[in-house]
């Protein structure tokens, strides 16, 4: 094997969406001045990475655990673009908590899923499907990401956002009475 020739990057800005292009174009990169401007000596060892991409597979019945910080809706966006470019369809079980403060899984199956259609990502095997819910501070949800396999996007021109016809929500309670919840969904 060759010597590699790695792409310099600084700074951690973005570092997940570098690592995902990185990945999606099979280039090495190089991050450095991850922490650049930190006094705390505890984390000079971690100041400068490399990453060798290989080939993104995908795959049937895979779990990971997301753990309590961030929630399962940090993972997502970038395992659907993996996903759609991968070898094999991917299904995955995310375990961890599926709502936070950023985006839930709420938001990303009916905002970031029904987007994708319209850039020609096929409705049948995209899916995302919530079999229980988590809140902080334990979580230990979990939820199902299915993810078709894709040669290309089709590109999308948006002009007219449209106008508001509705406006919808999901509201669901952990440890209280339903009658809040009912409360809660009368008072919107």
């Amino acid at each position: 094997m060759g010597k590699v020739s790695y792409k310099k990057l600084r700074g951690s800005q973005n570092l997940r969406q570098r690592l995902l292009l990185a990945s999606l174009s099979a280039t090495p990169v190089q991050v450095e001045d991850i922490r650049a401007n930190d006094t705390d000596m505890f984390y000079v060892a971690g100041i400068k990475f490399q990453y060798r991409p290989g080939i993104v597979m995908g795959g049937r019945h895979l779990v990971h655990d997301c753990g309590v910080n961030p929630a399962i809706g940090y993972f997502l966006k970038p395992l659907v673009v993996l996903g759609l470019f991968s070898k094999k369809p991917l299904s995955i079980r995310l375990k961890g908590i599926t709502y936070d403060s950023r985006v839930c899984v709420e938001t990303f199956r009916s905002a970031t899923l029904p987007l994708l259609k319209q850039f020609g990502v096929p409705s049948e095997g995209l899916e995302l499907k919530i079999e229980s819910r988590g809140v902080p501070p334990h979580g230990g949800r979990e939820v199902l990401l299915s993810v078709p396999i894709i040669r290309s996007l089709t590109a999308v021109t948006r002009i007219d956002e449209g106008m508001v016809m509705r406006i919808r929500g999901v509201t669901f309670s952990t440890r209280v009475s339903s009658q809040f919840e009912n409360t809660m969904i009368h008072a919107a």
